[in-house]
């Protein structure tokens, strides 16, 4: 007995066990709608769990320094309307600087990082599942959360993890375009390419593969192509004012000669690029850590590392070839970015691994392309798919072993410790020196350290001619550069007055601290203490009549001689004040008998126990008979008890020292109580 047919309210005629059906499609459907959405919420979730944790836990390295040297400008200057004044577009320095609006200097710039960083996640879902489907969009992204080079661009105060979103958004609008042209893809479209280019130069890597895409969509819909047409025109001239400054910008930099020694496109640079590209390597790491990266750990197996993700690409490509404008477009982002920077870096050198994010992004969506449901992947073998599943699996294991190595502080230039130390042991107000170019390194210390520091006053040396040719030269009126230096201009900034006894030196950079040393040294400023931090150096300098703090008692008469024969044990002293952390000099003279080195004097920093909780030393040096003053300086950390003090016959001659004088001086933090 056959049933009688329900009419619809389109007029249709359904039966009821299809329109049964329909509802329980659309169920299934819904409820698969919500696991796509769980999915990318959960892995955008975990990207923000990787990126957003302790941002201030890393000091600036010195590319943001140079982020917070641009972001403190004006609003007028920061945008850009003053002219260019970095290798660099100034949209990224403004974001920075509005970000300083709601959060601290130290972390504004890293704030915009970490979000654009996050953002990505879902924009590179949405362009996984426009090409293929849900499932190879949330696999696309799950690898881009956990991978290492874009997280640690994602906690970096640079501009790479905003153009890399800008670039991905235009890709998607432009997929988005394809499949349903609209004027709000357009927009979308017109506005990431706009972000993009002025975000940073090195877009243009991932923007001229689309400009082929774009000529392909444009080609194929013909007048269904009007409002892309007008996003594309639109965004060429929302960046025309700012087109004079590329010119300017590459002729600058281009002679920078540096630059093309560590941004140059050899084959071995595109080489060493591959394993951070696909996952395999991120931040550096050593045997040391708690727990290297695979790469770094064995470093022989490079070759099967590279070998085994094979099976994944060809899996992904395989599935990709049935889908040609998705093949193409995740060909143009793995392989056209990182072609496009070879190509343009030699107009230009600027190839880096920085650079080339969304490579990151063009591999994950490859490799990810068989985790695609099987309506999407067509008659796959079975054996094809498995070993591109595995693969899949195999570098999201990787790729999240990879990742301690990025908050770890190796290789990071200390500016916030030798800061801490400065802030800890300048309670005199001496002056304080840098040198470095446009005065970058005057910004970090003002940021770690200026709080903290009574009056600061800064002698900020700049370089003098880098700053042309990186459009830094509006900064050349903070202080004299390298040649007025050498032409005597620190004895204007330095006169022989008792606030400037004492000089402390601070600088990232070997080149030019030579100048101002020996300015210092014609001065008469006598090196009493050099402290090394990861990347940089601060000094301190004083001149002879300069007294440290109060004079502490050795025990020793004025005109006594401390004669040492050779191999004799030292003679040792202890100050007769207790001592607490804080800078404590020794200042004596000693020969070593005959034309050789012998003579040495080391101050310590004792613990209750005796334990010795830091030290420095000084030997005289071998440039013949006389008389030497050994002038020597040591920072005492907390929980120094007492300061002893050794001369010692570490020659082959006699040694003999008289007239020694000990100064101490409490920290900040003990003079403060």
């Amino acid at each position: 007995m056959s049933q009688t047919p329900l009419t619809t309210s389109q007029g249709t005629d359904t039966p009821f066990g299809g329109r049964v059906g329909m509802r329980l499609a659309h169920r299934a459907s819904a409820v698969t709608i919500s696991w796509s959405l769980l999915g990318i919420v959960g892995t955008t979730l975990l990207a923000a769990a990787l990126r957003l944790p302790r941002l201030d836990y890393l000091g600036l390295r010195i590319d943001e320094g140079f982020t917070l040297l641009y972001s403190r400008q004006s609003w007028g200057a920061a945008l850009g309307f003053d002219g260019y004044y970095a290798p660099h577009p100034p949209l990224f320095f403004a974001l920075a600087k509005l970000a300083n609006l709601f959060v601290g200097e130290s972390i504004a710039a890293r704030t915009v990082a970490t979000v654009a960083g996050i953002a990505t996640i879902p924009v590179v879902y949405d362009l996984g599942r426009r090409l293929l489907d849900e499932r190879a969009g949330l696999a696309a992204a799950l690898l881009v959360a956990v991978s290492p080079l874009h997280l640690e661009f994602s906690r970096d105060g640079r501009m790479y993890a905003p153009a890399t979103l800008a670039v991905v958004a235009a890709y998607d609008a432009l997929v988005a375009y394809w499949q349903n042209p609209s004027r709000r893809a357009a927009a979308v479209y017109g506005l990431a390419v706009t972000a993009a280019v002025y975000v940073d130069y090195s877009a243009a890597y991932a923007l001229a593969p689309l400009g082929a895409l774009l000529a392909f969509v444009v080609w194929k819909q013909r007048r269904a192509a009007a409002w892309l047409i007008g996003a594309t025109a639109a965004a060429l001239l929302a960046y025309a004012p700012w087109l004079p400054q590329i010119a300017r910008t590459i002729d600058g930099v281009n002679e920078i000669e540096r630059r093309s020694e560590y941004l140059a496109a050899t084959w071995n640079d595109v080489w060493s690029a591959i394993p951070f590209l696909v996952g395999l390597d991120g931040r550096a790491s050593g045997p040391s850590m708690i727990w290297p990266n695979a790469w770094d750990r064995w470093a022989s197996f490079h070759t099967p590392f590279l070998l085994l993700l094979l099976p994944a690409g060809i899996a992904g490509a395989f599935v990709l070839s049935r889908h040609r404008f998705a093949l193409a477009t995740v060909a143009a982002l793995a392989l056209g970015v990182p072609a496009m920077a070879v190509v343009i870096s030699k107009i230009s050198p600027g190839f880096a691994v920085r650079t080339l994010i969304p490579a990151t992004v063009g591999w994950s969506l490859l490799v990810s392309a068989v985790m695609a449901r099987a309506r999407v992947t067509g008659a796959l073998p079975g054996w094809l798919r498995a070993i591109g599943v595995a693969g899949w699996c195999y570098l999201l294991v990787v790729s999240v072993v990879a990742l301690p190595p990025v908050y770890s502080n190796s290789g990071r230039v200390r500016w916030n410790d030798a800061s801490a130390d400065l802030a800890r042991l300048n309670t005199d107000n001496a002056p304080i020196v840098t040198f470095s170019i446009g005065g970058m390194d005057t910004d970090l210390i003002d940021l770690y350290a200026g709080d903290r520091l009574t009056e600061p006053r800064f002698i900020t040396v700049v370089d003098g001619e880098e700053e042309y040719r990186t459009g830094a030269q509006r900064w050349l009126d903070r202080g004299p550069s390298l040649r007025d230096v050498e032409e005597g201009r620190l004895a204007e900034l330095l006169p022989a007055t008792p606030e400037n006894a004492e000089v402390w030196f601070l600088t990232h950079r070997s080149t030019g601290s030579p100048v101002v040393r020996k300015a210092l040294a014609s001065l008469g400023y006598r090196l009493l203490l050099r402290r090394g931090y990861t990347g940089m150096e601060m000094e301190l300098y004083a001149r002879p009549d300069a007294r440290l703090g109060q004079s502490l008692d050795l025990g020793f008469a004025d005109d006594q001689a401390l004669t040492i024969p050779k191999g004799a044990g030292p003679i040792t002293a202890g100050a007769a004040a207790p001592a607490s952390s804080g800078l404590y000099t020794l200042d004596v003279e000693a020969r070593a008998d005959g034309k050789a080195t012998g003579a040495r004097a080391t101050v310590r920093c004792l613990a209750t126990d005796g334990g010795v909780l830091g030290e420095e030393s000084r030997t005289t040096a071998k440039d013949g008979t006389g008389w030497q003053d050994l002038v020597l300086a040591v920072p005492c950390p907390d929980g120094t008890a007492q300061i002893g003090v050794a001369f010692e016959n570490a020659g082959a001659t006699t040694a003999v020292f008289q007239s020694p004088r000990l100064w101490g001086r409490p920290d900040a933090s003990v003079a403060g109580s």
